[in-house]
């Protein structure tokens, strides 16, 4: 026997609304599940740039033209101190990244791998425990296009 249209119409879903901090998410509860407790934004900025792995190699020249008291200020809000490159060919620095809003910097690793073919995987790291929000976000992102355009124009013209 078939069923009719009105047996054939799906039963809506209940759904929770979850707003931790400033992002909010729905999702459907079935009857019998228990809630699952809300997803937590990562921190960590990661990218893919045209920033050639090639020119990595002139990293270290780079910086000690430019450091000044250890550190070089790469953007405005980003302080970097001196790269090293790990045994899988990683480059990390350790920077400062300030904040218009918070009284002391943030600790951040970045980190620029060179593995991937004509681009540069490129990510930014906080050292602790940082509000995932809008502004910073915005701060995070703008810092990474402005480090990776300054990079990809200067490294070029950095005398080997």
């Amino acid at each position: 026997m078939r069923a009719t249209h009105e047996e054939d119409v799906l039963e809506p879903l209940p759904v929770e609304r979850i707003a931790p901090e400033e992002w909010v998410v729905y999702r459907a509860v079935g009857a019998d599940s228990a809630p699952a407790p809300p997803r937590r934004s990562s921190a960590t900025f990661t990218r893919l740039t045209t920033l050639h792995p090639a020119l990595l190699a002139r990293l270290p020249d780079w910086w000690c033209t430019r450091a000044r008291d250890a550190r070089v200020r790469a953007t405005r809000r980003l302080d970097l101190e001196a790269p090293r490159r790990d045994p899988s060919g990683t480059w990390r620095m350790d920077g400062r990244l300030r904040s218009p809003w918070l009284g002391r910097p943030i600790g951040v690793e970045l980190q620029l791998w060179p593995r991937l073919g004509e681009w540069t995987k490129v990510s930014m790291q906080p050292r602790r425990r940082v509000h995932v929000g809008r502004r910073y976000f915005r701060i995070g992102h703008r810092v990474l296009d402005s480090l990776t355009d300054r990079l990809d124009a200067e490294l070029r013209v950095t005398p080997r």
